[in-house]
């Protein structure tokens, strides 16, 4: 059964393959301007809303059916290239605007003898990226 994805990644568990996420975060923000006051505390400004940051783990491991190596390779290339992806959870994109990848942190648990990886656990940090002429957008 398909959970979602990110770009061609496929999150998916079945009898043969567990590739999912845990550990899902969503980071909502806004953006302010303080203006100073002689002799008062500074007023705020809304500017407008802040890019939403969407952060999860991924354990990747060929005891669960995937090649930790070629998925990983797709990750890196996304986000070593910049490459705006869309993100899917439940066939619906998780917002209306794509993704960037802005940072990978790999933890390899376990390697074979020949020096394949078999385990491995990815931290993804995403960042929204607003479309041209996008309300949310530059």
């Amino acid at each position: 059964m398909v959970i979602g994805s990110l770009g061609d990644v496929v999150f998916e568990v079945s009898s043969e393959t567990v590739k999912s996420f845990d550990n899902y975060k969503r980071v909502n923000s806004s953006r302010w301007a303080s203006h100073d006051i002689i002799g008062k505390k500074p007023v705020k400004e809304y500017l407008g809303p802040g890019l939403i940051e969407v952060g999860f783990s991924i354990k990747l491991s060929v005891f669960l059916g995937v090649s930790p190596e070629k998925e990983l390779d797709a990750l890196r290339g996304y986000c070593e290239n910049g490459e705006i992806v869309k993100f899917i959870i439940n066939n619906k994109p998780v917002i209306d605007n794509r993704w960037v990848i802005e940072s990978l942190n790999e933890n390899v648990l376990s390697w074979d003898n020949k020096g394949n990886m078999l385990v491995v656990d990815v931290e993804v940090a995403l960042k929204e990226y607003p479309e041209s002429g996008d309300k949310n957008g530059v």
